[in-house]
């Protein structure tokens, strides 16, 4: 496991009209964003995709990026 990983991550997101962008931090300050489509319907989705693409990038899976969070607050 690599220090990154063993100090957690940090994630922000923005929903936007088209698409929802996550960019997550690692204990190094590294930045690595990902994007995913806004569904009105289904706010988690947009979100979910985009965690998808930033882990893939990484190389991990995205219950990694999440395994510390204990909650995550949405607005509109």
């Amino acid at each position: 496991m690599g220090r990154a990983r063993a100090a957690g991550y940090r994630l922000a997101i923005a929903e936007g009209g088209t698409f929802t962008d996550v960019v997550v931090g690692d204990a190094d300050g590294k930045l690595t964003g990902g994007k995913g489509l806004t569904d009105r319907e289904q706010p988690y989705r947009g979100f979910e995709i985009g965690l998808e693409d930033a882990a893939q990038t990484l190389g991990v899976n995205p219950a990694e990026l999440l395994a510390p969070v204990g909650r995550v607050l949405h607005s509109l």
